[in-house]
């Protein structure tokens, strides 16, 4: 069977029989099969260029280089103030509706607003990294106000690709940062130690901040490509009130999400050596492996949750949840298996001595298989319009990971951190879980389901 032909066949065991064969071959095998090729090649050369990273750095300069950058993505995503997930929900609304002059006043504002957090996340930010620790004595202070640059790079980015998936051109939107970026950091640290045969921590940093510039330039040029034609010969219309309400809204969710996912790996650095923050590194990036098809399928079924829920069919959504989570599980386990019977090679594979991060991958991993048998909780709160719900157990578990790693990490280390986010993720998909059931009577996974119905 051909690969379109086995992703038709995917796709009719999870959608409800209602779904109409030609919705099934437009969006699923056409956006599904170009977000997983996306993905591969994402995957592909981000593993290569970290393990060069690693190769050439070793565990500690490459602690201080993934640390940097933590800090830098965060800031970068944080400066667009909450408009990345706003630009998408009300882009996909104004072309509904063809209000054209509406797209371009939220595209102007989001842009002014942008600017302005980008400096001031790119002055906070390297402000607080000059006065850690780790610059001292490692490089000149004048690279770290270039690498900072990153920040207002991958902020006007993430601008340029919330349009494009607003827009519903969501394979040009993430070829950027997902594939292009990877790419030129790869080919930089390659280049680099063939014409100077050595690479070192100060250019792997300003290669790096390279990668986000290119990886702009051509989400500029996607954008003019893709929308420059739909936007023209308009006027601009703002609403103001709104996106400014709005905007704040999804910034606190970003910041309280981010913090969630972020908390451990900053908070290691703050009470550790950096070599430990390369070792714990490495082990979240394989254990991202784990909810890789949840995250995947999520693009195609979103659409699905939505227009089953407005449209009142709640059993339809019920079997379109079981199957999709049963097709979670089924994938799932062999990654799983893999990487608990050769997670150890894998690791030692970046270099000796990261093999002893195998018990934090472990832990990490048993966090993101509980994340994929709970099923798409968090989407379905956001398509059901109970996304409030998100923010509150964000929050919470939030809280509740950064008090577990400031009790764990100073004695258990990268182990204590793998502990503080295997937790955080169980407790926010088990309340969550447990607030979607109140609030629809929708059960998240299969597996609650057949719980349920046995107690």
């Amino acid at each position: 069977m051909s690969i379109k032909g086995l992703l038709i066949k995917l796709i009719q065991l999870i959608l409800p029989e209602d779904q109409p064969q030609e919705q099934i071959q437009k969006y699923f095998v056409k956006g599904f099969s170009g977000m997983l090729l996306i993905q591969v090649f994402a995957m592909l050369f981000t593993f290569l260029a970290t393990w060069l990273l690693t190769r050439f750095l070793g565990k500690s300069d490459f602690g201080k280089y993934s640390y940097l950058f933590t800090i830098f993505t965060l800031a970068g995503i944080l400066a667009t103030f909450g408009y990345r997930s706003l630009i998408v929900r009300e882009t996909a609304a104004y072309m509904k509706r063809q209000e054209t002059a509406k797209i371009k006043g939220l595209i102007k504002w989001s842009a002014r607003i942008t600017f302005a957090g980008a400096i001031i996340a790119y002055l906070i930010a390297t402000r607080f990294i000059l006065h850690l620790e780790i610059v001292s004595g490692h490089f000149n202070t004048k690279i770290i106000w270039i690498a900072a640059l990153s920040i207002p790079l991958l902020a006007f980015t993430h601008l340029l690709q919330s349009i494009l998936n607003g827009m519903r051109y969501v394979l040009s939107g993430n070829i950027a940062l997902q594939v292009f970026k990877p790419l030129i950091l790869l080919c930089g640290i390659a280049l680099l130690y063939l014409l100077n045969n050595t690479v070192n921590l100060s250019n792997s940093i300003l290669i790096n901040a390279f990668s986000f510039a290119a990886a702009l330039m051509l989400s500029v040029f996607l954008f003019r490509y893709k929308t420059g034609h739909l936007l023209k010969g308009s006027g601009i219309q703002t609403e103001s009130k709104v996106w400014i309400k709005s905007g704040l809204y999804f910034w606190v969710l970003s910041l309280v999400t981010l913090a969630n996912g972020q908390a451990d790996l900053l908070i290691l650095g703050m009470l550790k050596p950096m070599e430990d923050v390369g070792i714990y590194k490495i082990s979240l990036k394989l254990a991202e492996f784990v909810p890789m098809v949840l995250y995947l399928t999520n693009i195609v079924v979103a659409p699905v949750y939505a227009r089953l829920w407005e449209s009142t069919q709640k059993k339809s959504l019920q079997h379109v949840v079981n199957r999709s989570s049963a097709v979670f599980f089924m994938t799932t386990i062999p990654i799983v298996l893999i990487l608990v019977m050769l997670g150890k090679p894998f690791m030692h594979f970046f270099g000796p001595g990261f093999e002893s991060g195998y018990p934090a991958l472990l832990i990490l991993m048993s966090g993101q298989l509980v994340n994929v048998l709970m099923g798409s909780v968090g989407l379905l709160l956001k398509m059901t319009r109970n996304e409030d719900m998100l923010l509150y157990t964000f929050l919470a578990t939030s809280i509740l990971n950064i008090l577990l790693d400031l009790l764990l990490i100073p004695t258990l280390g990268i182990e204590g951190a793998a502990i503080a986010n295997a937790a955080s993720v169980f407790c926010w998909n088990i309340v969550l879980s447990r607030m979607l059931w109140l609030k629809t009577g929708i059960k998240s996974s299969v597996i609650i389901s057949k719980l349920t119905s046995i107690f």
